[in-house]
């Protein structure tokens, strides 16, 4: 290895996960809450912060919009369209939007 980090590799998952799945589907009443078992990792921690920053910054462009300020704000609101994806290719979307 060259010390690159490499994508995850798909695996194939059986017939036997699908009630497991189905599992997860009935609890989704739970996202969101303190009982989601997926709200605490770092990426729904990362995604929590990043929708916090971007309401900010369009909230303290609001109240000076205008017509040589509306290309900016087009362009904050467009960001979360491209911060999209889940695990590695999220982080990748994320650090493209940032730069």
């Amino acid at each position: 290895m060259d010390g690159v980090a490499q994508p995850p590799r798909k695996i194939t998952l059986g017939p036997w996960l699908m009630p497991v799945f189905r599992l997860m589907a009935a609890a989704r009443r739970l996202r969101g809450s303190w009982l989601d078992p997926f709200g605490h990792s770092a990426e729904r921690r990362l995604e929590r912060a990043l929708v916090a920053q971007f309401e900010q910054r369009l909230h303290g462009l609001l109240p000076s919009l205008n017509a040589e300020r509306l290309a900016l704000a087009t362009q904050i609101a467009a960001l979360p369209l491209a911060i999209r994806g889940f695990g590695h290719v999220k982080l990748a979307n994320l650090a493209l939007a940032r730069a």
